[in-house]
Parts: C-alpha cells; structure tokens; sequence
C-alpha cells in the first residue's frame, strides 16, 4: 500500500510550527543549534524522534527490546565506579555517603531502557515499571551501565531510579547520565519534579 502524502511536507503546511516546537524544547533542555544539526547528521536520533512520537507510552520500550549486559563488581569502590565512566563532569554529591552501595562478589546484570514518550511524575513511572515486571537500576548498574555504554547518553538522558538520596533539607534525588554540549555528564535530579518525554529509564526485570 503507498503511503499517504503528508500535509506537512507538501508546501511545509505547519511545518514552521512543528519544527519551531523542537527547537524550543531542545533550548528548554539547555541545547542549541549545533544539538538540533544533529537531526540532520545522525540517523539513529532521527529514528528515536520518530519512535517518541508514535509510541503510546503504555509499556516499556527499548530500542529493539535491546538488553544491556553489565558486570558489576562489589569489591569496587565507588571512586573507581566513578572512575570507569570517565564522565566530564559529575555532581559532586553524588559520592557514597549519599549513595551507599551493598553487595558482595561479581554479579551479571541485564539492563534495559524503559521510555514512555510523555511527561510523567516519579510515582507515575514507579508504577509503571512495576507493572510491567521491572524494577528501577540502582546507583551501581547505572554506573555500571554508564561505564560500558558511554555514547548512549549523548542520545537521551538516563535515570536509576532505585536509589535515592535525601538532601538535609528534605529534597529527594537520583542520579542521571547526562550530556551537555560534547561531553558526558552524572548528574542529580529532583524526584519530586516531573520528567520530560526525553528521558529513560534504567531498569532491570524482576
């Protein structure tokens, strides 16, 4: 069957509209020109633009039900966890004070990317994951994640939402890979606030 024509492109239509509606979005995220060129350059994020707008948001998505096999190691310190991502930079709170790791021996993890492609509070996607059979990754598989997967965080933000840290004040937040510009980011993220279509989330069936 051929495939319709669309408005969009015959004469641009609301073309304008839609493409202006990215760039604000990408600006909202801290991105700029060089982020939007990106679309132009790099297939895959093409594809994952595409895959965001058409998915319903009602189960947990991967790129191609793709797994992510992780070794973590628990003799490990957490300055070497950290080490191994060589990340640009990294919230200087996140350390092991705030995000104790147990565990003991060397452990195989198969990791994967829950996306929903809307905005959604904490609560919303915890449940979410639940019901779908998958827990939330804790601090050490996303480091563990990180480390492996390096470039897969200049595509999309990525969130464990399995261990959290609780700010003197009260505040509540887990650690993200990240990206600004080129480089390579580990971050924090207030639980409370809500997450953009954009994000992923590390998690690993139960």
């Amino acid at each position: 069957m051929a495939r319709q024509k669309s408005d969009i492109l015959s004469g641009m239509g609301s073309g304008y509209e839609i493409v202006k509606a990215i760039a604000d979005e990408v600006k909202n995220l801290g991105g700029g020109d060089d982020d939007l060129r990106r679309i132009l350059s790099e297939p895959s994020l093409r594809t994952t633009i595409g895959k965001a707008i058409m998915h319903n948001g009602s189960e947990v998505s991967t790129s191609g039900a793709t797994t992510y096999p992780v070794t973590i190691d628990y003799a490990d310190t957490f300055e070497q966890r950290l080490a191994s991502g060589r990340y640009d930079w990294k919230n200087s709170d996140i350390k092991e004070k705030n995000f104790p790791i147990k565990g003991e021996g060397t452990v195989e993890r198969n990791l994967e990317l829950a996306h929903y492609g809307k905005d959604m509070s904490t609560d919303a996607v915890l449940a979410a994951i639940d019901a779908q059979g998958y827990r939330p990754a804790t601090i050490e598989e996303l480091l563990a994640f990180g480390a492996k997967y390096p470039e897969l965080q200049r595509e999309f933000p990525i969130v464990a939402l399995g261990s959290v840290w609780r700010h003197w004040r009260g505040d509540r937040h887990v650690a993200y890979l990240s990206r600004d510009g080129d480089g390579r980011g580990l971050d924090l993220h207030w639980i409370e606030s809500d997450w953009f279509a954009v994000f992923r989330f590390l998690v690993v069936r139960k």
